[in-house]
């Protein structure tokens, strides 16, 4: 996005990377005038790399213009350090955006475009507000966490590997995190996502991205694996408008020990026939459609709670261009119900629409299966078998 410079600014780069060495440095910005500066651009511009800018209290909009390829934007800090450490005095304290205008007129909160000299960039204690984008990262790696993301456009906007925890984004126009290529070994962690309107977070064709302990409430979307790999744990989806999490990998992605109810769709799988995404151990409730939608893909799905909501527990698409019948391994969950016929109506799959050209040529296998609800801990081999059949 950002990342392709103008010349001028490849050159301040790397004379603020040769002025690195030395002691690294604590500046100051309050707005009361007590600190080194006034402005967070002035800061950043006297850092040098290793150093840290601490931001007092108040709220801080000005921002400075940088042209690059494709445009011109607006932003408040502009890291071009890499290693670089910003610390405010609390999210509950320090605000960096604008109250004024339009979200898709304000100006981008920070971004770190560090590529020639890597580091990390480290951001803390402060709350980003009515931002375009609260944090753009674009070279190096970053580490953010204790801050608030609200009435943005975007939160995070990445393309590089960084960790993101105890976060929370609120009321973002379109998504909480976006990660899309080179972006790769993303952790997300103990992090809140409300209103989102679209996503509470978007990743694409990126590796090994990881959503632990996360909770979701009133996103249209919970999470999105656009061709990724990596996994989603432990999280929490709540009141969602659409799907809770989507699916569509190109590598290995596990699905574990979530709990989502309400929306359309709990979880949504897609892509190829190789798909190698395990879901294992989440609770699936409340759903208006189906708890599970499976499209063109084989999930390997064991030892979850599949609790029908209005409509199916299960649902197949397309799988009408296979050569071959295909079946997908549904065996050992539990679905509310020892009644045998009862899950079966409660499966949509090729028994339901049969047809030689365009009909499913899919089936979901789901014995054996629990007939009691699954506990958290399997204390031995016979108990476990015990509850199957």
């Amino acid at each position: 996005m950002l990342r392709h410079l103008w010349m001028i600014s490849v050159v301040v780069s790397g004379l603020f990377f040769t002025s690195a060495v030395g002691h690294a440095s604590t500046w100051f910005v309050e707005k009361d005038g007590s600190g080194d500066f006034t402005v967070i651009q002035d800061a950043f511009d006297a850092a040098a790399a290793g150093d840290t800018i601490r931001i007092g209290p108040g709220r801080f909009e000005d921002y400075q213009s940088t042209s690059y390829p494709g445009g011109v934007y607006d932003i408040v800090g502009n890291n071009h350090l890499g290693d670089l450490t910003v610390i405010g005095a609390g999210a509950d304290m320090t605000i960096i955006g604008s109250e004024d205008g339009s979200q898709w007129e304000r100006p981008t909160g920070f971004n770190n475009d560090g590529y020639l000299t890597g580091g990390t960039f480290y951001l803390s204690g402060v709350t980003l507000e009515g931002n375009k984008y609260g944090v753009i990262s674009e070279g190096g790696s970053f580490d953010i966490e204790g801050c608030v993301f609200q009435k943005c456009t975007f939160g995070i906007w990445s393309m590089v590997n960084g960790r993101i925890s105890n976060c929370k984004f609120d009321d973002m126009a379109d998504g909480g995190i976006l990660a899309i290529s080179p972006g790769h070994d993303l952790i997300v962690e103990d992090c809140e996502f409300l209103n989102c309107s679209s996503k509470g977070f978007y990743f694409q064709s990126s590796p090994r991205m990881n959503v632990i302990s996360c909770t979701f409430n009133n996103c249209q979307t919970a999470g999105y694996f656009d061709h990724c790999s990596g996994s989603i744990e432990k999280c929490t989806v709540t009141e969602h408008l659409g799907i809770g999490f989507i699916i569509r990998s190109s590598g290995r992605v596990d699905v574990t020990e979530n709990s989502l109810d309400g929306g359309w769709v709990n979880i949504s799988t897609a892509g190829g026939y190789n798909d190698d995404i395990n879901i294992n151990g989440n609770t699936l409730s409340g759903s208006e459609l189906e708890s599970i939608r499976i499209e063109n893909s084989l999930p390997q799905i064991h030892g979850n709670h599949i609790l029908r909501g209005e409509r199916y527990a299960v649902r197949l698409k397309s799988f009408s261009l296979n050569e071959e019948d295909l079946f997908i391994d549904m065996t050992n969950n539990y679905w509310g119900t020892t009644d045998t016929d009862s899950i079966a109506a409660w499966i949509y799959d090729g028994n339901d629409e049969y047809d030689p050209v365009w009909g499913i040529k899919a089936f979901v296998v789901f014995e054996p299966f629990s007939t009691v609800p699954l506990p958290a801990e399997k204390k031995s081999l016979g108990g476990f078998k015990s509850m199957f059949r």
